[in-house]
């Protein structure tokens, strides 16, 4: 059955650019800077006080950085960077971007994680990589794009036109080559911790040695962990030094 999708790679880079200035989600007009307006960003449900590892808000009473979870059970990676938590209204941002390829609503998504990112490592070492979670052909076929792909690429745009952005920021490699997903696998949609884990068994392969690098994994939404602890599973293998989490928005439960 033919696709009738369009392929975003191209026309996201010739349209991003010349989109109405408008919020994403009330349509107001704003400024060339914005990617929602004033009152639209401030009903966001920022993630004001999450784990470091994880990204799960900690407890009010918490005194700690970390989780009593994360405590505990040690990760795959280093720190989960997400600005918002899954709820709405940033829901309908991602559900119009990821699955009617909404270029609007993915350029206000791409600006809002990159100026997370400038926040978060103001002073600190970057990564030297930015991976994005691949997508397998068939469902990249189906849906005419990689949303983790296209956002990575929007990120770095936006930092290259930010004056606020550092120079190793503007410059990040995006290595979209390197992770690859071998097995189509089911969605993980409705599916427990255990279930999604299996699910993901033996889906992905790192095809490059990364001895001693610091890379950046960038998913759309995280939700139980499972997709980036594979993944990070095998970075790690592969001699990563350092692995941090970047995505949109993190769901407010391990």
């Amino acid at each position: 059955m033919k696709s009738h999708k369009p392929t975003l790679s191209l026309l996201a880079n010739i349209c991003a650019g010349i989109l109405p200035r408008h919020c994403a989600l009330c349509q107001r007009t704003i400024n060339s800077d914005q990617a929602l307006c004033f009152g639209c960003e401030k009903d966001l449900p920022w993630a004001l006080r999450p784990c470091e590892q994880c990204g799960v808000p900690l407890p009010p009473e918490a005194e700690d950085t970390v989780c009593g979870s994360c405590l505990q059970h040690s990760l795959a990676w280093s720190t989960l960077l997400a600005p918002c938590l899954y709820q709405w209204p940033i829901t309908e941002l991602v559900t119009r971007y990821k699955y009617n390829g909404d270029l609007q609503a993915g350029q206000a998504l791409a600006v809002l994680l990159g100026q997370q990112v400038i926040e978060r490592y103001t002073g600190e070492k970057f990564p030297d990589l930015l991976i994005p979670v691949p997508l397998h052909w068939r469902r990249r076929w189906r849906r005419g794009f990689n949303q983790s792909e296209w956002l990575a690429f929007q990120v770095v745009r936006y930092w290259r036109s930010s004056a606020e952005a550092t120079p190793e920021q503007k410059t990040l490699e995006i290595a979209n080559k390197i992770c690859r997903r071998v097995r189509f696998t089911p969605t993980q949609q409705g599916l427990t911790k255990q279930q999604r884990q299996i699910n993901l068994t033996g889906a992905f392969e790192i095809r490059a040695e990364l001895k001693n690098k610091s890379v950046a994994l960038l998913d759309d939404v995280v939700t139980t962990g499972s997709t980036v602890a594979e993944i990070s599973q095998l970075l790690t293998l592969a001699g990563v030094a350092n692995i941090d989490i970047w995505c949109l928005c993190r769901t407010a439960i391990h």
